[in-house]
This record gives C-alpha cells, structure tokens and sequence, in this order.
C-alpha cells in the first residue's frame, strides 16, 4: 500500500466506534457509534516486538487507521489489497461495509500511497469521499430508498480478479447476495474516478451480472 517493497496486512473492525472528529465547531462533534475501522500494519524486513500490540497505531512508522466517516456506516466488513486499480505503482485497498442503512451502503477503494503522504495516522473515510477521485473512490448502491432495506450492497468482500478486459488495468469484483447479482467495476488510469452507481450501464465503468 505504501509502495516500499513489502506486503502490507490489514483487516477490519466494523463494529467499531473510533474516536469522534471534531467539527469545524469546537463545542459539536460527529457521532461515529458504529462507523467501523480499518487498521493498516506496513510491512517490514523484521518487525520489532511492538506489533504485538495494536497500540503502536496510530503511528505512521508502524501503519495508519482508517475509520468510517457517519455513524453505522461500518466499513470494514470485507477488506481486500494487493490490486493496483490505477497503475500508479501503489497497491490499493478496497472495503466493503455491513451497514443495513442505505443513506451510507458502499464499497470503498482507497488508493496507496507513500507513508509519508497520508495526512495523519488516522484517516476518516471522508478524506477519500471528498478527494474527487485523487485519493480513491466509493461505489454506492442505485437505491437510496429508505424501503429498499434488502439489498446487501458491500456485504461480500470485495475482490481483485486481474485485468478481466485486457486493458492493462486491475479491475474489482464484488457481490449482493440478496439481489444475486455480481458486479465488475474496471480499473482506470489519472485521478477523475467517478462516484460510480451499481445502476451504471456504461461499458468503460464496468459490467453486473
């Protein structure tokens, strides 16, 4: 994920609540019950002792934290790596969420980078949301009704399949088990990554079966 030469290993914590943001008010802070977590280790030759313990996060040395940005959105039901989306030399990461809610149902993709470049040891979910498409990007479901609460949009864990069109691009798969239906989302190259709707039938987004 940090482009250093040696595997990263992450995994999820969805039903976590991290440590409220605060606003741009300093009296108000965000409800994150339930936002979930995602904890990045780096890789390294030899790793100290310390990774015995979670408590060397945050730290960039060590890895970095990601977490929901609204509450119940639980991110991190599915976590998956090793896919270079946009062929810029960085693995990426992808997270699915278990969320019933349908106001905050997506999967995640958030791009690497060097260690040095994330803006903290902690990154809440919003710095890829509002990124447009530099720091990586969401795929939400095609309904926002508040009765469409069957759908288990990002439940599975999504999942790098190779480049599946031939055009050099690490592409995605992901599934909703309810709706039986599987959904290939293509990589591309540059940083104006739209926020891509499941509804999409345009063929140089992806495809559903």
């Amino acid at each position: 994920l940090n482009a250093d030469g040696v595997d990263d290993f992450a995994f999820g914590a969805p039903s976590a609540t991290p440590p409220p943001a605060s606003s741009t008010s300093s009296s108000t802070t965000t409800d994150l019950t339930s936002a979930g977590v995602v904890f990045v280790i780096w890789g390294k030759a030899s790793s100290p002792a310390s990774y015995s313990s979670i408590s060397s996060l945050p730290d960039l040395s060590f890895g970095l934290i990601i977490t929901g940005s609204v509450a119940n959105q639980r991110i991190g039901w599915g976590v998956n790596g090793g896919c270079d989306l946009n062929n810029d030399g960085f693995d990426d990461l992808i997270i699915g969420s278990s969320t019933q809610l349908v106001s905050v149902r997506a999967v995640f993709i958030v791009f690497g980078h060097h260690s040095s470049e994330w803006p903290s040891p902690i990154v809440s979910m919003s710095w890829i949301i509002n990124s447009n498409g530099k720091n990586g990007f969401i795929i939400t479901p095609s309904s926002t009704s508040s009765s469409d609460s069957t759908q288990y949009f990002g439940f599975t864990t999504p999942r790098c399949v190779g480049d599946y069109n031939g055009d050099k691009f690490n592409d995605i798969l992901f599934g909703d088990y309810q709706l039986n239906k599987a959904f290939l989302i293509y990589g591309r190259s540059g940083s104006s990554w739209p926020e891509i709707g499941q509804e999409s039938s345009s063929t140089e987004v992806g495809v559903s079966y």
